[in-house]
């Protein structure tokens, strides 16, 4: 509740504007056409008692809302001193709040990378471990074996084999997986600022190149 108490103590219009008003107009119908100097003369008083008349009212009428023009200002002024510190408040949340985010998106980005290098590596090194065992790939047309490398009962074939990761960001997206428990972690760790994120701006980036959604499901609470 604003402490301000807003009162009503301006004039009205009053029938001395109203009778004056009338005589006035009374006067306007006698002019119909201006045929003498004298008739020209009195058009011309009327005119001047007319226009100064208007002139009054008006005047009247902001004499009569300046009370509440300024109670109006003064309103806004105060309200606005008190909304300054709140909307100063908000900012400040949402700044840190965006800052959170933005960070653990970067950790999450970071885990999802080095998870990715990690099995990028046990592929390489699980391929290699296979290949001294069984060809992980054997070619429909083997090449011919070079008899000087090849031992009395054995063939040689050509396979394929997984070797570096050169540049993650160059693999097709259809060769990467996404680590969902890892998200799911993430997302159930920080669910309140998220959601809160996400109901400010349904499109806010909480994961980079992955969009989250609020999904709202009916639970049971045990009571009727």
């Amino acid at each position: 509740m604003l402490p301000i108490a807003i009162t009503q103590n301006s004039p009205v219009a009053t029938r001395e504007w109203s009778d004056h008003a009338q005589a006035l107009l009374a006067k306007a119908d006698e002019i119909v056409n201006i045929e003498s100097n004298d008739a020209y003369k009195f058009a011309g008083s009327l005119l001047a008692d007319i226009t100064q008349h208007s002139n009054q009212l008006d005047k009247d009428r902001l004499a009569a809302c300046k009370p509440v023009n300024d109670l109006l200002k003064k309103v806004k002024a105060e309200v606005d001193a008190a909304r300054e510190p709140l909307e100063i408040a908000k900012a400040d949340i949402s700044a840190s709040m965006t800052a959170y985010s933005q960070e653990q998106a970067r950790i999450a980005a970071e885990r999802a990378k080095a998870q990715a290098e990690e099995e990028a590596e046990e592929a390489r090194l699980a391929a290699e471990l296979l290949g001294t065992d069984a060809p992980a790939f054997v070619a429909e047309t083997p090449a011919v074996p070079a008899e000087t490398l090849r031992a009395p009962g054995t063939m040689q074939v050509d396979r394929l084999a997984i070797g570096e990761l050169l540049d993650i960001s160059l693999v097709p997206c259809g060769f990467l997986t996404l680590d969902e428990k890892e998200i799911n972690t993430f997302l159930r760790e920080n669910r309140d600022a998220i959601l809160k994120a996400l109901k400010d701006d349904p499109k806010a980036e909480v994961i980079p190149g992955v969009e989250i959604l609020v999904k709202t499901t009916t639970q049971s609470t045990g009571r009727f």
